[in-house]
């Protein structure tokens, strides 16, 4: 028989959930998930985390970017042993050794069941158009480029219809593995500041290529001059090739992670 000794004393040596709220130029990187041989922002976290802590910890993210997609408020977390550095200096440390490309702008040490994804009550992600007659070069790496003159009233037309709980089969790639499309989305607007125009979308969690399908939908719907009530029949049939083009990724942001509900925009 095998008697387990107890020690009173003697404590077991607890683990810190680090969290990070981190924003990245995603023009060179293939996405946020690391992948062999391809440079990613999580592959330069872990990258970085090895160099720290000599070993990599499993990172979880509130959700991944494809290839050319920024951030302003990505949110990560994941658990160490390293227990005696502080918030500010976990800052410090990893922003010395990432690319000037990925920057952590906020520390945190959260509960140790807290999850950068499952506590996650809404995303919110921008895309941006420049909206003049010509490209506007030092602009273009972060946003795309629009030469007819945008009505945001008018697009706004459009986008009520996509708010709500919804399938959006008709909005999601072909190779999205959700078991499930539906989601809901708490607001889908435009926005203009100057000749910059913003589409905004806040939802509980968006499909692969979600926004930027949308965006590529929203568009040609509105330049062919389509009554509003088209995205509807779009939405409810409930097929991607009703959609129309997904946009290119360069002019969307995932600017913001909400974690209590009463923060949402309604």
């Amino acid at each position: 028989e095998i008697v387990m000794m107890k020690f009173p004393n003697c404590k077991r040596r607890q683990k810190v959930n680090v969290k990070l709220t981190l924003s990245y130029d995603g023009t060179d990187f293939y996405g946020f998930q690391a992948q062999d041989g391809l440079p990613t922002v999580a592959g330069e976290i872990e990258k970085a985390l090895q160099k720290i802590l000599g070993e990599v910890p499993e990172i979880v993210c509130a959700g991944r970017t494809d290839k050319g997609v920024h951030a302003d408020g990505q949110v990560i977390n994941f658990h160490t042993s390293l227990d005696k550095m502080k918030e500010y200096n976990w800052l410090r440390a990893l922003n010395s050794i990432l690319p000037r490309s990925v920057r952590i702008t906020h520390c945190e040490f959260m509960p140790e069941e807290w999850s950068a994804r499952f506590d996650a009550k809404a995303r919110e992600y921008h895309y941006f158009l420049v909206n003049q007659r010509f490209p506007d070069a030092r602009r273009m790496r972060f946003a795309s480029f629009c030469y007819y003159d945008l009505d945001v009233e008018q697009l706004n037309q459009y986008c009520k219809y996509l708010v709500g709980e919804h399938d959006f089969t008709s909005f999601s790639a072909a190779d999205d593995p959700s078991r499930t499309k539906i989601r809901q989305i708490y607001k889908l607007d435009t926005m203009r500041g100057g000749d910059l125009v913003t589409l905004r979308g806040i939802g509980s969690a968006f499909l692969h290529n979600m926004v930027r399908i949308i965006t590529g939908t929203l568009l040609p719907l509105y330049r062919k001059g389509e009554p509003p009530i088209r995205m509807k029949e779009i939405l409810d049939g409930q097929n991607r090739q009703l959609a129309r083009d997904t946009i290119e990724p360069n002019g969307l942001v995932f600017k913001r992670v909400y974690y209590d509900e009463k923060e949402i925009p309604q």
